[in-house]
C-alpha cells in the first residue's frame, strides 16, 4: 500500500510486527512473506522486532524474507512446484529459513545472498508480470481495433503466426501472460486468452 504522499504505508505492517514481538525468543525465527519494498526486513522491521524483545537479531534470533510466489486457484500446487526463495539479515538466519522451508516444502529452496536480494526478486517478478499484462492488454486492444478487423486481415491467424516465432516455439506456448488488468494481489488470474 502507499500512503497519499507516495510513500510506503506502514499502518497495517507496523502493528502486525509489533503484536509477534512480545513472542519474540532466543532461537525463534522470523520469516516475513509479503510483499515488501527493498531492505525493509532488515532496516524497519528487524529494528522493531529488536527493540520489543531486548534481544539481538542474526545472534539471538534471526530474521528473513521470503516472497510469495503464488496464482489464486492453485496454491497449493504452486507451493509443490515453485523454487522457494529466502534470504536472511545474515548467514544464519538465511540457513535457518531455508532449512524451515526445506523441512514443510517439497519445491527447490533457494538461499539467496541476502533478505535484500529476497525482497528485489520479488519486486522483479511483479515488474515482469505487470509489464507482460499490460503488453497483453495492448496487443488485445490492437487485436479488437478495425486494423485488425479490416476485411483480408487474418484474425484467427494472428495467435498461430506469433506462436510460430523461436521464442514462442522454445516455451512451447504464448510468450505473454495475458490478463485483464494488472491486480492489486500478488498474483493475478488468467482472464482470458486467445
Amino acid at each position: 500500500m502507499l500512503s497519499e504522499e507516495h510513500e510506503p504505508d506502514y499502518r497495517y505492517m507496523d502493528p502486525a510486527v509489533d503484536s509477534i514481538s512480545a513472542g519474540v525468543h532466543a532461537g525463534l525465527t522470523v520469516i516475513f512473506e509479503t510483499t515488501l519494498p527493498i531492505g525493509v526486513t532488515r532496516g524497519r522491521f528487524t529494528p522493531r522486532l529488536e527493540a520489543a524483545s531486548g534481544l539481538i537479531a542474526e545472534r539471538d534470533f534471526f530474521v528473513a524474507f521470503s516472497p510469495e510466489r503464488l496464482f489464486s486457484g492453485a496454491v497449493f500446487a504452486n507451493l509443490a512446484t515453485y523454487p522457494k526463495l529466502v534470504g536472511g539479515i545474515g548467514p544464519e538466519s538465511t540457513r535457518r529459513a531455508a532449512a524451515f522451508y526445506d523441512s514443510v516444502l517439497d519445491a527447490e529452496i533457494v538461499a539467496m545472498s541476502s533478505a535484500e536480494a529476497a525482497e528485489f526478486s520479488k519486486l522483479a517478478d511483479t515488474t515482469y508480470r505487470d509489464v507482460n499484462i499490460a503488453l497483453a492488454n495492448e496487443f488485445r486492444a490492437g487485436r479488437r481495433s478495425s486494423r485488425c478487423g479490416r476485411p483480408g486481415s487474418d484474425r484467427g491467424g494472428q495467435q498461430p503466426a506469433v506462436l510460430a516465432h523461436p521464442s514462442a516455439r522454445r516455451r512451447g506456448r504464448w510468450p505473454l501472460h495475458s490478463r485483464l488488468s494488472a491486480p492489486a494481489f500478488s498474483a493475478a488470474t488468467p482472464t482470458w486468452s486467445w
